[in-house]
């Protein structure tokens, strides 16, 4: 069996489908996973740690209305539909998985056009724009939420899967957790998640959040913040010279022991972020990015509709507001329990999916 993962850059893409493709490989040791992404950094930082061989394909952005912008855009589209051909051609999937992005878009279509079963992913509440496209051509639509229902025509087509979460992730004690970061659990812990490739607004929100603390409050706090490349040295020198006791990375393989040893998390919305807080069940505040249409907006509205999570907007009132929220739950620990037991998604999830494809493929 060879399985063919199309995916965006991001963590939030790719690691569903990593998760999708070890449950593959648990079940068939002989299973053939291909995934194929855009060229950015992280999705190489991310697929070049897992046994699967992958295939970088440039990535172009869609212009905003109508602009001489358009004309590299197509001729970029034009050239990565002409790859994804020749991939499939080589690889020679028996079944093509979409999660999304601009590359799932190309491939995709060119496995319909090749009559090669396809199935797309959506992680979000609101459809990005990709599976919308693709959801008229593929033979099943697998959906995390199912709010997501509304926005998709073909009905007969959808399947409620969950929104797999990474096989490695595992809730542990939260002492344990706290140790392996030399934290105690006597002080206040907040992990900060800016996304895989970070969130340049998040990070300096933080910092700024920190300074209006008072010196004594600040001893009082222990950080786990995942920053992004840009921005790690700033953010650690910054923290440090603050007096927080804080970890700072620029990415971070062990999210399980970050969620586990945290009070709260703060983090931008998108699928993965809150599927996976929702599997450990913390408290958190959701930042959505605002540049990512109505994705994260629509995510962490449905988090704060199940009373798991508080949203803040980023704007100039970001800083003040984030102080608030940390203040009060700093001072009033007891409360921060109402936001800590959300509806988990279990690792069904993964399951889920992995059985869709067999069947597809079974047809």
């Amino acid at each position: 069996m060879k399985i063919l993962i199309a995916s965006g850059t991001s963590g939030g893409h790719l690691f569903p489908g990593i998760a999708v493709a070890d449950e593959l490989k648990r079940i068939d040791k002989d299973c053939e996973v291909t995934f194929v992404t855009g060229q950015k950094a992280i999705a190489k930082k991310i697929l070049k740690k897992e046994i699967y061989p992958y295939i970088l394909l440039p990535n172009y952005n869609l212009p905003a209305g109508i602009s001489f912008k358009l004309i590299p855009f197509f001729i970029g589209l034009t050239a990565t539909f002409a790859a994804a051909f020749n991939i499939l051609r080589k690889v020679k999937p028996n079944l093509v998985l979409g999660l999304g992005g601009f590359v799932a878009g190309p491939v995709l279509l060119c496995a319909w056009l090749l009559r090669i079963p396809t199935i797309i992913h959506e992680q979000n509440v609101f459809p990005g724009r990709t599976n919308l496209i693709l959801s008229k051509f593929v033979e099943a639509i697998a959906i995390s939420f199912e709010e997501s229902a509304a926005f998709f025509k073909d009905k007969y087509k959808l399947v409620f899967t969950g929104n797999p979460i990474r096989n490695s992730l595992e809730i542990i004690n939260k002492n344990e957790a706290l140790v392996e970061f030399g934290f105690t659990a006597e002080k206040f812990t907040i992990f900060v998640i800016g996304g895989s490739q970070g969130a340049h607004t998040i990070n300096q929100s933080i910092v700024k959040m920190f300074e209006k603390f008072n010196a004594e409050d600040r001893k009082g706090f222990q950080v786990i913040h995942i920053s992004g490349e840009s921005d790690c040295l700033e953010v650690r020198d910054r923290l440090s010279g603050l007096g927080v006791n804080s970890k700072v990375y620029s990415f971070f393989d062990k999210m399980d022991r970050a969620y586990c040893a945290s009070d709260i998390v703060i983090s931008r919305a998108g699928g993965i972020a809150i599927s996976e807080i929702a599997f450990f069940g913390k408290a958190s505040i959701l930042i959505p990015y605002p540049y990512a249409r109505t994705h994260q907006a629509g995510n962490a509205r449905y988090m704060s509709i199940h009373n798991t999570s508080i949203v803040l907007e980023e704007n100039e009132l970001l800083v003040e507001r984030l102080y608030d929220k940390i203040s009060y739950f700093y001072r009033n620990r007891e409360k921060i329990e109402k936001f800590s037991n959300p509806p988990r998604q279990k690792g069904l999830a993964v399951q889920n999916v992995v059985d869709l494809i067999l069947n597809l493929k079974a047809e």
